[in-house]
């Protein structure tokens, strides 16, 4: 038994074996097999399918050669033209059903291969972005601990220098406080000058240790805004690794599903 054979028709130039190129109108694809007689019947039914307006020969039979004069009566409707002038039309090859059926598994196979390496592409990128949002995670915690480790070291510094500022000008203040009980070589305008001298180099000290303490406090501040926002945005970065992950698992679900089914069939 023959097996069935399978019609294509592309939309290239043709020409058949006496040297001809037809210009044709019509493009389809036909499925012939042994149990396809090209009697009237059949002629009138293929007929109907391809839409034709003229008649079609009943005086053919089933041999390859009146397969190609049928295929030149349903295609060609303008005279020949003498080969080798170009023009379009289109180009017959006959493959059996066996080879079409390979054909379209292999197909089908190509495009889930390519489905899968577009998936897995998918999979590698969200696991990068989450492995970068990690990295990133990880440094600017490293970072913010350095900084707080100089903030820390800034504000002991600063605290130990107030200090020292409070130890030198509490003398000048002591002694500013204390009653003359004892003769001065210096005239009392000097005496006067030199503890007004001493109460403003320790209004000084106390203004400088207040204004560093403020600009501590401020630079605090700054640091904790600046480690708040960093960790916001670790938290959207992974949050969005995340959905990312979870769609690509969604949609790998989702073609599984749609392959269950054809190969059980």
């Amino acid at each position: 038994m023959n097996p069935e054979v399978e019609l294509v028709v592309e939309p290239i130039r043709f020409c058949f074996g006496d040297h001809r190129a037809y210009n044709v109108t019509k493009t389809s694809v036909i499925i012939f097999d042994q149990s396809f007689m090209l009697d009237n019947l059949g002629l009138l039914k293929l007929g109907s399918i391809l839409g034709l307006s003229k008649p079609i020969p009943a005086a053919l039979n089933t041999s390859w050669r009146a397969l190609e004069q049928l295929i030149m009566l349903l295609f060609c409707d303008f005279e020949p033209l003498r080969y080798p002038k170009q023009k379009q039309g289109i180009k017959l090859s006959i493959v059996t059903a066996e080879r079409a059926t390979a054909e379209a598994t292999e197909t089908v196979s190509v495009k889930k291969a390519n489905m899968e390496a577009r998936l897995e592409a998918e999979r590698v990128a969200a696991q990068r972005v989450q492995t970068e949002a990690r990295e990133r995670k990880s440094v600017e915690r490293a970072q913010c601990a350095a900084r707080e480790a100089k903030e820390k070291e800034a504000r002991e510094k600063e605290r130990i220098d107030v200090a020292k500022a409070q130890t030198e000008a509490r003398p000048q203040m002591e002694a500013c406080k204390r009653p003359k009980d004892r003769v001065e070589q210096t005239a009392p305008d000097a005496q006067e000058k030199e503890a007004q001298e001493k109460e403003r180099v320790a209004a000084k000290a106390q203004t400088e240790a207040r204004r560093r303490a403020e600009r501590a406090a401020v630079e605090r501040a700054a640091a904790e805004a600046r480690k708040r926002a960093a960790t916001k945005a670790c938290e959207k970065a992974s949050m969005e690794a995340r959905l990312k992950a979870e769609r690509v698992a969604m949609q790998r679900a989702q073609i599984e599903a749609r392959e269950r089914p054809r190969e059980r069939a």
